[in-house]
């Protein structure tokens, strides 16, 4: 399959040189970004040889024919870019979250259905070794019906792009694979969500680096989540330090190992990826066109984590809870 990537910032470059131009599975017909030194400086990259570059997006689809869009840009300008790419008729992957308010995301999502066109979000996360075999522990009934779920997340991250001017740079930007992550291991939506967030006074960033979450999901299971991007150092990777409460007994998970302790024995995992999870995003979003279905993390299921961060974003402003 051939396809256009938009946008070229610190995401778009890394999926450029680390997943574009080293996979056989699609073809890279073309970048777009409004900025030339960006575009020239990538050109320059082995691989890049035949592919052309544009300014606008409009103007790469009047001279090419892709059979998908990447959509790599700032959350504030996806729903232009996915409107354009709806427009012509072109399915679009797009970099989570799905726009960086509540409003957008809906309006693409009903975009997407009124011109049925599909989007799919890359909420790579969910499709690693580590998180797919915590799953398939909890899915397997091992630890019998799940109580509750404690989730903490401490990264020293600084970062000079269009994240560090988000008001709330941790909760649109990161704990949204988080809640994503909750979702899918639990196979549980929430139903109320009640919002705690601010930022040190020594962080870099303007707007909220720290936030708690506490989350009534579906099944009666109880969330606990904490995060911070302005940590005094990085104690946990960027898949968090979990805690799996259940019935029968408890799942942990920390830095790539999973460890289940139950009265009839403990096991210790120790998960290794073999590939870069967004490859297994982009092979999924090929075989949903391919098979004429939706993605896993297709738009219709990846709202229902907007939805989570709007109604959180609701209870820091009103300190109420608020219900789904």
């Amino acid at each position: 399959m051939k396809l256009i990537q938009v946008g070229l910032g610190d995401f778009g470059l890394n999926w450029l040189k680390d997943i574009l131009l080293k996979t056989n599975t699609v073809q890279l017909i073309g970048v777009v970004d409004k900025n030339d030194e960006l575009l020239n400086s990538a050109k320059e990259l082995p691989g890049m040889e035949d592919v052309l570059i544009f300014n606008d997006l409009k103007d790469a689809l009047s001279k090419l024919k892709p059979d998908f869009i990447l959509n790599v840009t700032p959350p504030g300008i996806h729903k232009e870019i996915n409107f354009i790419a709806f427009e012509n008729r072109i399915p679009v992957l797009s970099e989570k979250p799905i726009a960086e308010i509540y409003s957008d995301a809906k309006e693409i999502l009903e975009k997407s259905i009124e011109v049925n066109v599909p989007i799919m979000i890359s909420e790579n996360y969910r499709y690693s070794n580590y998180v797919r075999t915590a799953k398939k522990i909890i899915s397997s009934g091992d630890l019998g019906r799940i109580d509750s779920v404690s989730v903490d997340f401490n990264r020293k991250h600084i970062m000079t792009n269009y994240h560090k001017d988000l008001e709330h740079p941790l909760l649109l930007d990161v704990s949204i694979h988080h809640i994503d992550m909750i979702r899918y291991i639990t196979g549980s939506d929430a139903k109320t969500v009640f919002a705690r967030s601010w930022t040190p006074e020594w962080s870099w960033y303007k707007g909220y680096s720290n936030i708690q979450l506490l989350l009534d999901l579906e099944n009666n299971i109880k969330v606990s989540y904490r995060g911070s991007l302005s940590a005094y150092q990085s104690e946990t990777d960027w898949s968090c330090d979990w805690r799996i409460e259940g019935e029968k007994g408890v799942l942990k998970m920390s830095n790539g190992t999973i460890n289940v302790y139950k009265n009839d024995g403990d096991l210790e995992i120790k998960v290794a990826e073999s590939h870069d999870s967004r490859e297994f995003v982009l092979n999924e979003f090929i075989e949903s066109l391919n098979n004429n279905r939706p993605g896993e993390t297709n738009i219709s299921d990846n709202i229902k984590n907007f939805e989570i961060v709007d109604a959180a974003i609701k209870s820091l402003t009103t300190s109420n809870l608020i219900k789904l």
